[in-house]
């Protein structure tokens, strides 16, 4: 009988204490949530990045960060309190690798209003291109195969045989080879007449008829004034 009496006390406790759990989280008014919700809107994440063994890591920082508010990471499931922050109102989340989705809830943590969900923020990080630091890509940065961040799914060999082609090209571009100032006889004699074609035709024109002037004249003294 005593065991029983023990196990009703258990499940009152169990029921008084989610009853005052529910009635802790009613007690939060919608003010505090607004206002609270407003400042986590100035919430600013940015990133940076160092190289440790030819490989980056980068360092997530969380500014305007409310006192009362903390950060969970729901792609590691990690929580910051006010405890974990850098300075008064900022956060730094150290050691990520490249090409990560990552995930932030931002959750209020003043009286009464415990767990609220005030914002929800993604970052995504770049892809690191190893190809980048390759001495093949000497004299090619512009180029996209040798861009720091960026996706390449290419083999080496491939990789190398298109950044040559690149370099080749743009070689050839910036230093194009000199057209010889020699030209044969014929070629001047084409060149010539496609130039000066309307000015030859025009000008063989009026000599011929010119001369057809010439002929028709010189006809017409023989014929009137008998001289020969």
């Amino acid at each position: 009988m005593k065991r029983y009496f023990t196990y009703v006390i258990v499940i009152f406790s169990i029921f008084f204490l989610t009853t005052e759990v529910e009635a802790a989280k009613s007690s939060c008014d919608s003010k505090t949530i607004i206002d609270y919700r407003e400042l986590a809107g100035n919430i600013n994440i940015y990133s940076d990045y160092r190289m440790v063994d030819g490989k980056p890591l980068f360092d997530v920082t969380i500014t305007n960060l409310p006192k009362n508010v903390y950060v969970t990471d729901m792609s590691t499931k990690k929580t910051y309190h006010y405890q974990d922050f850098t300075t008064e109102n900022e956060l730094i989340i150290r050691d990520y690798s490249d090409n990560q989705r990552i995930n932030y809830k931002f959750y209020l943590e003043a009286p009464g209003c415990y767990g609220q969900v005030l914002n929800t923020r993604n970052v995504s990080l770049p892809n690191y291109n190893e190809f980048a630091d390759d001495p093949v890509c000497e004299g090619a940065e512009g180029y996209s195969l040798c861009q720091k961040w960026g996706v390449i799914s290419i083999e080496y060999e491939d990789f190398v045989s298109r950044v040559n082609d690149y370099k080749a090209k743009k070689q050839q571009q910036e230093n194009p080879t000199p057209k010889e100032d020699g030209q044969s006889l014929k070629e001047m004699i084409f060149n010539f007449i496609g130039k000066y074609y309307i000015f030859l035709v025009s000008g063989i024109t009026i000599i011929v008829l010119l001369l057809a002037a010439l002929k028709t004249k010189a006809s017409e003294q023989n014929e009137f004034d008998f001289k020969v």
